[in-house]
Order: structure tokens, then sequence, then C-alpha cells
């Protein structure tokens, strides 16, 4: 499977750079890391030559929520085993402190602009980073941020036609596809947190 990753800090309104992996496991084994099964797959999505379409306006996703941020890193974030596998760049910052052990809170109401910005610093660093590293956290941003939620697309076969633009925009989005077929001139544009799982990416230029 070829991984794709578009992240949006949580406290930020920024994309950071796409980032593009590969891991040895069958599209079976990747739907059911959602807690799903490729029955319930879109046999294929078309977008047709030439035309902008928003991927919610032709698909409906499943809606899967948590209460457990490591279980939505792992819907939606970069993995621990990714980070290890390579040296990675623009990793984000970590918070100045640990937290507190024992403190409790469900907001950040109250908080110092110091404690604000590191709860957010861990948040970040949690989902798109080495999670490990900010443990201290976990029960905090389960609390503050949670519940999570993410929309789920589960496809056979997706086809962007020549010139044609898929754009995903909305809550943090997965998209797991067997197959996708990119033709000239064509562009997938994402607008939400993203991660794209793809068994077989072909890209089809048109020969003169």
């Amino acid at each position: 499977m070829l991984e794709v990753v578009s992240p949006r800090e949580i406290a930020g309104s920024e994309l950071r750079e796409s980032r593009s992996f590969s891991i040895d496991r069958s599209f079976d084994e990747t739907v059911a890391a959602y807690g799903l099964t490729t029955s319930i797959a879109v046999p294929s999505i078309i977008v047709p030559p030439r035309e902008q379409v928003v991927l919610s306006n032709i698909a409906t996703p499943v809606l899967r929520k948590t209460a457990d941020i490591a279980e939505f890193k792992e819907w939606i974030g970069m993995s621990n085993a990714l980070i290890e596998q390579e040296p990675l760049d623009g990793l984000p910052a970590l918070p100045k402190n640990a937290w507190p052990s024992g403190r409790v809170i469900a907001s950040l109401d109250g908080l110092s602009a110091a404690e604000v910005a590191d709860v957010e610093a861990a948040a970040n660093a949690y989902i798109w980073g080495d999670s490990r590293l900010v443990r201290s956290y976990k029960e905090t941003l389960d609390r503050v941020y949670g519940p999570f939620e993410v929309d789920v697309y589960v496809v056979s076969k997706l086809v962007v036609d020549a010139g044609a633009t898929l754009l995903v925009s909305g809550r943090p989005t997965a998209i797991l596809c067997e197959s996708i077929e990119l033709h000239d001139g064509s562009s997938l544009r994402l607008h939400a947190v993203t991660r794209m799982w793809v068994q077989s990416l072909r890209k089809l230029s048109i020969v003169h």
C-alpha cells in the first residue's frame, strides 16, 4: 500500500507538506484497520474530463468516531512505525514541559498562554510525530479534543479523468483505494486533513 498523509495542525489553519510512504499491507488489512470490511467498498468513482468535483458530493463516507487519540492517530496521523523506518524532517515541535501527573482538565479554559501552547504542541506532536514523546499528555488530549471523527471512503477504483480535479474538504478524511487512475492533467486537491491509502496507482498520459 502507498500512503499519502496531508496533515493540518489541530490549532492552525495551514496545510503542511504531504508525505508519501509505502507499507507491506493488503487492501483488506488496511480497511480492517478502520474497523471496516471491503464488502462496503464503492465499486468505482469516476470524475469526468475537465470537471471539478468535491468527493463528498459524489460519494457517501462512513463516519468513524473514537474517544481515543491513539486510535485517531492510526486512522489519520503519522504512525510511529513510519517515523522509525526513516529519519523525517519537519516533525512538529514538542511542548516545553511534560504534563503534570494527576492534573485533570476538560478544556483549555483557565490555562495560561504557555500551558495552552504546550497542549496544542502536544496534540500536533502526538498525531503527526512520535506520540511516545508526549505520552504524559495523552489523557488530557482525549478529554480536550475528543471525541475524534473521520470520514472514511472505501473505493475499489477511483478514476480522475483528463483535466479533472477531485477536491477533498471537510472533516478529517481517510480514502482507501484499491486502485487509482490519474489521467493527463488531472489532480487531487486536499483541503482537509487527509490520509490516503492506495494499492495501485497509475498515471496515464496522452501519447501524440
